[in-house]
């Protein structure tokens, strides 16, 4: 039969420009007084403040000002242009905020970017060798990790060594002797070798593996063997991913010495002489480039003075904060990465039974789910003084028990020997164990099981804790090192020592690039955070119309953003884009510390260390919203983790309305202990695997319910997947399979949702254009969802006549005009039967509708149309066009797979893959 093909051709202009909105800023609640108080980096300390030709020259003269001023009235600070160096960071505590109900805020003025910096200029260089590497003095303050080169991160000098040459030990590792002496390699170990031995504690090894990003100190070189710091290398080499027994195979590298400065861009910097090395591009001067070296570990430090003397109504506008390196990875401890910027830092201790002189061997025991059950296991730590303290209540260790202390580190067999695991399984057939989750490791990751609950934290360039009715708008956050922006966090992560309890906190409009670790992290890692007294608690925060990019610089395992520990979180409007791993990760604490806690671990031992909660004992964990981001380039390393990730139970979450464009990995990853997440109305390009949901059963239940899962009750509702619509895991559709306590769990994916569709129907269309940063907030070159819809289907009518529909949405903020539809078809007959309207209203959709006919049956052609519009937005013009086909049977019946945005079906059976 002959075959046509039809085209429609739909034009529309816009004429008016597109409105850009503003924000609204309420009336204050009282008449106060208003001080301003004004600093410049030309002002002077000397004069009164009062006016911008009076203004101060410092910020912490600025400081005192406000003090002066903030209780009777509210005050404003208005930053000059220029750069602001610091010599020590900026600390805002208590009495630094509004205070009586007033407001603090600290601006820019107009048309004005200042800059907040803890870096500093290098100049002076010489090509003094003539070998390409140039060199510059310098005294720095701080043993720097990062370097800013004309606007972005320089490379730390690194070597890519091949793992399969390493063997490892619990006081190191030994290369191969042969790849140690010949070619590159063996010029470079030649100089590691005669280095003094100070510098050689300054090399690291460094492995990049599936989700943790590992940086290992050396302590010194003999021929091929090398000793590792500790308590770093002990940390490095148990748990999971670790640089000994990686998950796969991982990027390996040494870094960190002057030998290995070979490639353009890497750069060293020599302690013990004071001078820093460079290698530019080819036939550039760095005399004639930006080359700044942080010199602070800090730079903001808001936090109140105790966890009951919050700080608070402050404000941030228009700044910029640059120039940072978090410095603590340069110790002992090293950067033990354990997942998304979390870390292990020394060791773990605990008592031996004074009976047996082991620890108990058991973890499988009768569990009330009315009642916490305490774990069997007191774990201790030794503190700066030296004094060995329980964890749980920081209570010092009696004298007469520390003859009973045991490094947890050194029991690699408990809590279940190799004799004492096979006898378990015997006794209990239908109840066995396993030597951890996977066959590669050892049971020795059951002791690690001890750490799940003390990751660590580390800094943040800017920090905010103990505090209330914190802002920042339309900021820059840039070439800082560690995390960008921490939001009531662990106590360690901040520098004031209190953590947690930030309530009420903004973060709108900012901007965040070049960025070593994540861009924002909110929220702590503790039980202390899960579980936090009213004034600890982290609520209420806010994360919207941010632009993130280039984050994940050094350290690959962090995500863009991630929010932990709290209640009510709204994520939303954002755009991100260029990172190395996930984008948004949410919740925490892999269903340890949750209500009813998670049977895996407790057959993975967790629960010999820390309390089981009863199942009326939820954390704080809650409401966490990320709606409306756009998200691409990402998942560029690794082989875990997703897009938008989420780990432990989180009433009243929900990932809605996402655009996440492109990319490698998983786009949604319900890890284990997830519950009560609802995906919905997200639009998922084509990728591997589109949704992951990490609940297997182990055979690792415990008596009190049998059950091996609680990655349960997850709803996927509205979404729509191109491509094959690959999912993995315990999924079913809505039936009675879904039985909570059945194969799949309650894990649902609802017939609203549309796997392996070819293109975005109408609605996912519309989530896509809402996606992004909001017009009030959008700079140019920012993303913009196209605000022009196109859907095309084909009916018939009651008399068989085949019908052709086009739908033309306007998903913009202005008005369409001059709509014009135009249709050909050779070999058939198109008739018109309803017109395109000739405008839309902005949140409107029209439609066109054609009859098609011919003298013979026409049984396959594709329908094509496009829309072509005008946009104008920061003075631009551009012509913008919308595609879309649908493929139809032409005087044969129309089957529904031809039928735009047709669900497909879903496969009901368990699913598991190597996430």
């Amino acid at each position: 039969m002959q075959r046509h093909a039809l085209r429609v051709l739909t034009a529309l202009s816009v004429t008016s420009a597109l409105a850009v909105g503003s924000l609204v800023v309420a009336a204050p609640a009282s008449a106060a007084a208003t001080t301003t108080v004004y600093v410049s980096p030309t002002g002077n300390d000397s004069a009164n403040g009062s006016t911008s030709g009076t203004a101060f020259h410092t910020l912490t003269r600025a400081q005192q000002a406000v003090r002066d001023a903030n209780g009777s009235g509210n005050v404003t600070v208005v930053l000059a242009d220029g750069t602001y160096p610091l010599t020590q960071p900026l600390k805002f505590g208590t009495a630094d905020g509004g205070r009586n109900g007033n407001s603090v805020t600290w601006k820019a003025a107009d048309g004005a970017k200042p800059v907040i910096s803890g870096g500093k200029t290098v100049t002076g260089w010489s090509d003094a060798n003539n070998d390409g590497i140039w060199e510059a003095s310098l005294n720095s303050a701080i043993d720097f990790r990062q370097l800013y080169v004309d606007g972005a991160q320089a490379l730390r000098s690194r070597m890519w060594v091949d793992y399969g040459k390493f063997s490892f030990s619990r006081s190191g590792f030994t290369v191969d002797s042969g790849y140690v002496s010949s070619g590159q390699v063996g010029d470079a170990w030649a100089k590691l070798k005669a280095l003094p031995a100070a510098q050689q504690k300054r090399v690291e090894l460094r492995s990049r593996a599936s989700f943790t990003d590992r940086f290992a100190p050396f302590s010194s070189i003999s021929n091929n063997v090398v000793t590792m710091r500790q308590p770093s290398w002990d940390n490095q080499t148990w748990g999971w991913d670790t640089i000994n027994k990686p998950l796969h195979s991982p990027a390996f590298s040494m870094r960190n010495a002057l030998a290995f400065v070979d490639e353009n861009n890497e750069w060293f910097y020599d302690t013990d002489a004071k001078k820093l090395y460079y290698k530019p591009n080819a036939g550039v001067n760095p005399n004639n480039i930006s080359i700044v070296a942080p010199q602070m570990e800090s730079l903001v430090q808001i936090s109140g003075d105790s966890a009951a003397s919050q700080v608070g109504n402050l404000s941030f506008e228009g700044l910029s904060f640059q120039h940072s390196s978090d410095t603590s990875a340069n110790g002992d401890d090293g950067y033990a990465s354990q997942q998304n910027g979390s870390v292990l830092r020394g060791y773990l201790y605990a008592l031996t039974d004074p009976a047996t002189g082991d620890l108990p061997t058991s973890d499988q025991r009768q569990f009330d789910p009315a009642n916490d059950q305490a774990p069997l296991v007191r774990t201790i730590r030794k503190d700066s003084a030296g004094t060995y303290r329980y964890i749980d209540d920081n209570s010092v260790v009696a004298s007469a028990d520390q003859n009973r202390l045991i490094r947890l580190r050194d029991y690699p067999t408990m809590p279940l020997n190799d004799v004492q695991l096979a006898a378990w399984n015997q006794n209990n057939p239908n109840n066995q164990k396993r030597a951890c989750a996977q066959g590669t490791y050892s049971i020795d990751c059951l002791v690690f099981e001890s750490n799940r609950n003390l990751f660590l934290q580390t800094p943040a360039a800017v920090q905010v804790s103990a505090a209330k009715n914190v802002s920042f708008t339309r900021n820059e956050f840039t070439h800082l090192g560690s995390k960008g922006l921490g939001i009531g966090m662990n106590d360690e992560a901040h520098a004031s020592g209190v953590g947690l309890g930030a309530q009420n906190v903004s973060v709108v409009g900012n901007t965040f690039f070049d960025i070593a670790g994540s861009a924002i992290v909110a929220g702590g890692t503790t039980l202390e955070a899960a579980r936090p007294s009213e004034a600890r608690a982290n609520k209420n925060i806010t994360v919207s119309n941010n632009r993130v990019k280039k984050m994940g610089q050094d350290y690959f395992e962090s995500s863009a953003i991630l929010a932990t520990y709290i209640d009510g979180a709204e994520i939303s409007n954002n755009e991100l884009s260029d990172g190395p791993y996930d984008v948004v990760d949410t919740g925490w604490g892999w269903g340890v510390p949750d209500a009813g806690g998670n049977a895996v671990y407790q057959g993975r031992g967790s629960y010999i260390f820390w309390p089981r909660f009863a199942d009326n004992n939820p954390t704080i964990a809650r409401n966490m919203h990320v709606a409306k981001n756009v998200m691409w380039d990402f998942k560029k390393e690794g082989n875990d983790g997703g897009v938008l990730y989420h780990l432990g139970a989180a009433p009243g979450s929900s990932w809605d309305s996402n655009y996440l464009r492109g990319g490698d990995g998983t786009k949604l990853y319900f890890d284990e202990g997830t519950r009560y997440m609802t995906a919905k109305n997200n639009a998922l390009d084509d990728t591997y695997y589109q949704v992951f949901a990490n609940g297997f059963n182990e055979n690792q239940g415990t008596p009190a319910d049998n059950v091996g899962n609680s990655t349960r009750d997850n709803t996927i509702d509205g979404t729509w997947w191109l491509g094959g619509g690959i999912n993995a895991g315990p999924w079913c559709a809505n039936s009675a399979k879904c039985d909570a306590r059945g194969q799949y769990y309650n894990n649902r994916i609802t017939n609203n949702s549309q796997l392996g569709i070819k293109e975005f129907p109408l609605a996912a269309q519309k989530v896509v254009a809402e996606s992004g940063i909001q017009a009030q907030y959008r700079k140019q070159g920012d993303f913009v969802g196209q605000p022009r819809g196109l859907d095309l289907s084909m009916a018939r009518d009651a008399s068989g006549a085949q019908i052709l529909t086009a739908a033309i949405a306007n998903f913009g903020s202005v008005r369409l005009t001059d709509i014009a539809v135009q249709v050909s078809a050779p070999g058939a007959t198109l008739t018109s039967l309803t017109a395109a309207p000739a405008s839309l209203e902005p949140g409107v959709t029209g439609t066109a509708t054609w009859k098609i006919s011919g003298p013979e049956p026409i049984t396959s052609a594709t329908v094509s149309a496009n829309v072509a519009s005008t946009r104008q937005e920061f003075g631009a013009t551009t012509r913008e066009t919308v595609n879309k086909s649908l493929s139809v049977v032409l005087g044969g019946s129309i089957g529904t797979g031809l039928l735009t945005a047709a669900p497909a079906n879903y496969a009901e059976k368990p699913g598991r893959a190597d996430g």
